[in-house]
Parts: C-alpha cells; sequence; structure tokens
C-alpha cells in the first residue's frame, strides 16, 4: 500500500511540472472572474478506488489583471462531499487542511514565482487531490462535490519593504479572489469500513 501512494505520488508530482494536455470536454469550468476561469475534472488513478481531482486555469482574457497563486496549495480551494440525501462527508485527516484560510501577504519572490500573468492558450494544472486521502467514503453511491477556488489578486502599493536581523524583504499584499463553486456528480467507491 505505501508503495502504491510512493508511486501515485511521484505520478502526480511529474504532472505538477509537465503542462496539461487536458481537452475542455473533460473538464466542468466555473464562470469567468478577473480574467481567468477555474476548471475541475476527476481522473481515474491506478491504485486509487475513487481517484484524483484535477484543477486547472485558463485565461479569458490577454490580461489576467495581476492573478496570484496561493504560495500554499492547501489555500486554493475549499470543498464539500454531500451523499445523494444531502448528508454532509466528514473529510478525513488529510483532508481537512484544505480550505485553510488564505495568508494575503506574500514575499515579492514568492508571488512572482506563482503569478498567473503568462499563462498560455491550454489550461495549466494548478492543483489536486486524491478523494480517498480527502474523505472517508463509508458507501458506495452518488455524491455530490463542490469545489470552491480561491485566488490572489495584487492590491494598492506593489510591494512593501519589511527588515529584519537579515535585510529587508519586500512582502506583497493580495486580496482573495473567490471564485462560483463547482459542482461534480460522482460515483464514489466505499474505501472505509461503515460506522
Amino acid at each position: 500500500m505505501r508503495m502504491q501512494s510512493i508511486c501515485l505520488a511521484i505520478l502526480i508530482l511529474g504532472l505538477c511540472v509537465a503542462p496539461s494536455k487536458a481537452a475542455d470536454h473533460d473538464l466542468v469550468w466555473g464562470p469567468p472572474k478577473a480574467g481567468a476561469r477555474i476548471g475541475v475534472e476527476r481522473l481515474g488513478w491506478t491504485g486509487t478506488r475513487n481517484g484524483v481531482v484535477m484543477f486547472y486555469v485558463a485565461r479569458t482574457t490577454n490580461y489576467m489583471k495581476d492573478l496570484v497563486l496561493p504560495a500554499n496549495a492547501c489555500q486554493r480551494f475549499d470543498y464539500s462531499l454531500r451523499w445523494t440525501n444531502s448528508q454532509l462527508v466528514e473529510p478525513a485527516q488529510f483532508g481537512k487542511r484544505f480550505g485553510a484560510s488564505l495568508d494575503t501577504s506574500m514575499p515579492r519572490w514568492k508571488r512572482i514565482s506563482n503569478e498567473l500573468k503568462d499563462l498560455g492558450d491550454e489550461p495549466q494544472q494548478v492543483a489536486f487531490f486524491a478523494i480517498d486521502e480527502s474523505f472517508a467514503i463509508r458507501e458506495a453511491g452518488d455524491y455530490e462535490l463542490e469545489i470552491r477556488p480561491r485566488l490572489l489578486r495584487e492590491i494598492g502599493e506593489k510591494a512593501r519593504t519589511t527588515l529584519s536581523p537579515f535585510g529587508g524583504s519586500d512582502t506583497m499584499q493580495l486580496e482573495p479572489v473567490i471564485y462560483d463553486p463547482i459542482k461534480l456528480r460522482l460515483q464514489l467507491h466505499r474505501n472505509a469500513p461503515p460506522k
């Protein structure tokens, strides 16, 4: 089991570096906002019962309006999973880290590496999570996954210099850009014993 988890992590990390080849028909897109739109898709991977959910961002204009990815991938979205009877499925311990409070300040060097200004015509993968690691599915059946994507946008002054014992650093102030929820209907397999 540990070897399967390691192989899955290596496979997914490889996808994080490579540009996306996802076709629009495989993705469920949310409405555009601030020059970008967010899409999600569920992919079935060997070694997982219920697959992984991938997040993509695509530009809708030639100018992305100073959009930046949150530096911590756990802050890039919040989510909830409901069973067909609208009962909320409690996230597993690993899954509780997603939806973390957005950090709205970021060093300039980190902002530069997370900005979305050079997005091409192809959607770019920006986050993912494994369903089995995030939720304990106690009964097989139909579920609805609601994902609330989040980005950041530069505001006001471009940088504020703060002094530290090791020299100065430029800190960027950012504001949240909260996208409309995206819903996926999923057929999931049990991955945990019944209560």
